[in-house]
């Protein structure tokens, strides 16, 4: 059986070998890796009702992706899911939809359609745009099936990249972010500190998902950070996550920094130019009651910071 290697943190796109489908059985590709969690390709599993297999829109892991209509019932039964315990875990389903509005499916294990959960899939601002989605999904020791499906009342229309499964059992629970994805249309509850001759924005060109992202951009050199503090915080594991484009003129430093969780610590995630929306993830444990979630960046002439969606997750190895 041929391996695939997923990059979750960048979520950058490879190009993967084919992959073999054993005679008779439909068998989902993975391959463990030290993100946290196991990679099945949706183009690798069962494909049900009138959905494809296609390689029609760029940025596809694997072979190609698998395109659901609106009429249900349409989707993806992944096989030979396995993990070692019975639990719950987080599955990460990456997915493609530019809609007017959010689309939904349902999630399911094990052919049990009464346990569904529908999932709601976040429009994105064009095709070709890949996002990932946590669900909590409860499976056996061993080997499972998973089914991401249209069903009657689902509005369908989703396109299926691949599904990650957790390693060991994990809940995300989300927390808010106010103006997370900056759809006020504008920086409520955001700062910006201008370092030096920033120009800045909210704006709906090029966003990554709903309507609005924010940029740094100006014509000559600058420096400038974007920030604000989540209060409240239970004591606990928290991951933050932020979709962020660099283009233009290539930046000097750019950068996520998480502080104020923990007395003077800090941790910095690096975001180098990239010329196209990634997702940049870190961990940190909250003992303050308080995450400060920022966005640095030392701009030359044109550079663009483009920032979108960023989120706030709290991670507990059972349901809180």
């Amino acid at each position: 059986m041929r391996r695939k290697w997923i990059s979750l943190l960048l979520a950058a796109s490879m190009a993967l070998s084919p992959s073999y489908l054993f005679p008779g059985a439909a068998m989902a590709l993975t391959e463990q890796d030290d993100s946290g969690y196991s990679t099945y390709e949706c183009e690798d599993g069962e494909v049900l009702g009138n959905a494809v297999v296609s390689t029609s829109f760029s940025g596809y892991t694997g072979d190609g992706s698998v395109v659901c209509g609106m009429v249900p019932v349409q989707g993806v039964t992944l096989s030979n899911v396995t993990v070692p315990e019975e639990g719950d875990y987080t599955v990460l389903i990456r997915y493609g939809q530019s809609n007017w509005s959010a689309r939904t499916m349902y999630v399911y294990a094990n052919g049990n359609e009464a346990d569904a959960q529908q999932v709601v899939f976040p429009k994105l601002k064009s095709w070709g745009l890949w996002d990932q989605i946590p669900v909590t999904v409860h499976l056996n020791a061993g080997e499972n099936t998973l089914t991401v499906a249209s069903g009657a009342g689902d509005s369908g229309d989703v396109v299926l990249d691949n599904v990650a499964v957790s390693d060991a059992p994990m809940v995300m629970t989300q927390v808010p972010v106010p103006n997370g994805g900056f759809e006020s249309g504008d920086t409520t509850n955001w700062t910006v500190d201008n370092l030096s001759n920033v120009g800045y924005g909210v704006d709906q060109p090029d966003a990554f998902g709903g309507d609005y992202k924010f940029y740094f951009y100006t014509t000559s050199n600058f420096e400038g950070r974007l920030h604000q503090t989540v209060t409240g915080l239970p004591e606990g594991t928290y991951q933050v996550n932020a979709t962020v484009k660099m283009s233009n003129g290539q930046q000097d430093e750019s950068r996520m920094e998480l502080s104020g969780y923990d007395g003077d610590a800090a941790t910095q995630v690096e975001i180098p130019y990239n010329g196209g929306y990634e997702r940049y993830s870190s961990q940190v444990e909250v003992k303050d009651g308080q995450l400060t979630i920022a966005f640095y960046c030392l701009g030359n002439a044109h550079t663009s910071m483009q920032i979108d969606n960023v989120e706030l997750w709290k991670i507990d190895s059972t349901a809180p």
